[in-house]
């Protein structure tokens, strides 16, 4: 017979015959033994010291080896398993070496006759497996029995005889392990040690590669930021700035988490900043010859803001002398506020505001909505992510004071909108929030008490959900669906077609990611809506509108198009089009 192994483009014929294939799958049979010997001594059964030849005749004397290890593989099939493994490594030989082949026929007698004088002991070979320090095993367990055979025949020193022994040998220890009743009496102690072993070292090495790629992100991260702190020291120093100043801008900069923020947001935070703390140094020179207890305290509040970027102290020395003297306490509010702007706190700057707003009373809400808008408007407009907390904070302290249920509601829209705008710009815990306060308050804007504020809360939660869908949480996707369609009910195209319009697109929008992300019906679904808002949308009345509205329609219809809807696809392209009527280069 004829074993075939493939080679490159062609076929070795292994030239061994049946005879010479069976003595060897023999020969290495007794090596199965030894790995079952490993199993019985781990299992504690009886064995001791054997011979690694006793088997060198076949089936029979493995079968008298087997005693000691109460677990015998089923004969047939091992010896498939060995014949299989010696066709593997004779297959590598051949690619290798293809002359040694040849030689094969000259190595099975020496190592017959070395192998019944070989003595091994069990418990060394199970140590030998248990080792850290070693190849893994039957590697191990190879190398430690040829080095026992090297010790009687030098001639398993290296060369041909070695390869050869070393495949015999190791084909037994492979098929050895194979074996489910092996498994079995291998479990309870070596087994489990090295499933151990092995499940600690892939998580030594799974922790390692975690934290070099969290090293390394730390590292490029780190890179940036101190990237942007640079670009923005730099980009102070052209505007001139004096001494004092910039080194009152580093300060500060120290002191803003500038993670998810660019270098011009980062850059108009410290303006804003550095404005307030100069109004204060200009008060405090203005003030410098007068003596009474407000100008002290001017000067003791820009002292401390010059040697503490986060103006603690600063904020205490106001708190403690509105305390003493009411007198100028409308004087010393507003030096509270542009001294907690200076520190970036936005809740103190709302506490601030909120007191010098005074108690309720009449237009109480309509003075807080104003100085909250305008806060907003200079955070929005200006991207002053500061003066958008500080609104957020004036509506939830205000909101707080007020035992009006709708103004409450209000006030909780007002907040949930300025967390909105922050979320928007990359502050996720501000966005959560913003989610948070929408459903607030919708607990007392009901469609039936007031169905159009219940509307456009409703289109503002879905808008929030959908940015946070947008970054990855899909189970809100489906959220901000139900709530652009809840505001639908109330915002119909007869009532109030503008607003039906905007909430179309909106909604278009959430079942277009819904459908990028494998819902076939949620993307047919925002083609439709699309359409439905261009029905409102018109060149003519509202022509930004539209052409965004046309651009959005395109890119839902070429998704539709790379799926295979070919009509789809070329009436992207119209829609393009029509957005570029608008959409213009100048």
């Amino acid at each position: 017979m004829k074993w075939l192994c493939v080679v490159g483009g062609g076929q070795f014929a292994l030239k061994l015959s049946t005879a010479l294939v069976d003595d060897i799958a023999n020969l290495s049979f007794s090596c199965s033994g030894l790995g079952m010997g490993v199993a019985a001594t781990a299992a504690g059964l009886s064995g001791g010291v054997f011979v690694a030849g006793a088997a060198a005749a076949g089936v029979i004397g493995f079968k008298a080896l087997a005693k000691n290890c109460k677990s015998v593989p089923d004969s047939p099939r091992q010896l498939a398993r060995i014949q299989k493994g010696l066709l593997e490594k004779w297959a590598i030989i051949a690619r290798e070496k293809p002359d040694d082949m040849a030689l094969f026929d000259g190595c099975q007698k020496p190592l017959k006759d070395v192998l019944p004088n070989v003595s091994i002991d069990p418990k060394t070979l199970a140590d030998l497996v248990r080792n850290p320090d070693k190849p893994d095993f039957p590697s191990s367990a190879t190398d430690y029995v040829l080095t026992r055979i090297t010790a009687i025949d030098t001639r398993f020193a290296d060369g041909i005889e070695r390869r050869f022994a070393a495949a015999v040998i190791e084909a037994g220890f492979e098929a050895a392990i194979e074996d489910r009743a092996y498994f079995e009496k291998l479990e309870p102690r070596l087994l489990l040690g090295v499933a151990r072993d092995v499940a600690v070292t892939k998580r030594n090495t799974e922790d390692l590669k975690t934290g070099q790629a969290e090293t390394h992100a730390k590292i490029d991260d780190l890179t940036g930021q101190l990237r942007k702190k640079d670009e923005v020291i730099e980009a102070l120093r052209k505007r001139n700035v004096d001494d004092k100043s910039e080194r009152r801008a580093i300060r500060i900069l120290n002191t803003i988490e500038t993670d998810d923020m660019t270098v011009n947001q980062i850059f108009v935070e410290i303006l804003n900043r550095l404005e307030a703390a100069e109004k204060i140094d200009a008060q405090a020179a203005q003030n410098s010859n007068s003596g009474t207890d407000y100008d002290r305290l001017v000067q003791a509040v820009a002292d401390a803001l010059d040697a503490d970027a986060e103006g603690q102290f600063a904020i205490q020395q106001i708190k403690d002398a509105r305390a003493a003297n009411a007198a100028q306490d409308a004087k010393m509010l507003e030096l509270g506020i542009q001294t907690a702007i200076a520190a970036g706190r936005a809740d103190e700057v709302a506490a601030f505001e909120i007191e010098r707003l005074g108690v309720q009373g009449d237009y109480w809400f309509q003075k807080v909505s104003a100085r909250e808008d305008e806060y907003y408007q200079e955070g929005y407009v200006h991207g002053v992510r500061l003066s958008l907390k500080i609104a957020a904070e004036i509506c939830g302290r205000a909101a707080i004071c007020t035992p009006n249920r709708q103004i409450w509601a209000a006030l909780k829209n007002s907040e949930a909108v300025a967390l909105l705008t922050l979320g928007e710009r990359g502050d996720e815990a501000a966005l959560a929030r913003s989610v948070t306060a929408f459903e607030g308050a919708l607990e007392v804007r009901t469609r039936e008490t007031a169905p159009m504020d219940w509307a456009a809360t409703q289109n503002n939660l879905g808008y929030a959900l959908r940015i946070l869908g947008e970054r990855g949480d899909e189970s809100v996707l489906a959220r901000s669906v139900a709530a652009f369609e809840a505001a639908l009910e109330v915002y119909t195209r007869e009532a109030a077609p503008m607003q039906w319009a905007g909430t179309q697109n909106n909604l278009a929008i959430s079942l277009q990611i819904l459908g990028k992300r494998g819902d076939e019906a949620a993307l047919a679904r925002s083609v439709t809506a699309y359409e439905a808002a261009l029905g409102v949308y018109t060149r003519e009345s509202a022509p930004m509108d539209w052409a965004m509205t046309q651009n959005n329609l395109g890119n839902a219809l070429q998704t539709l198009g790379e799926r295979g809807d070919e009509a789809a696809l070329a009436r992207s392209v119209t829609a393009y089009e029509l957005a570029l009527e608008v959409y213009t280069r100048d």
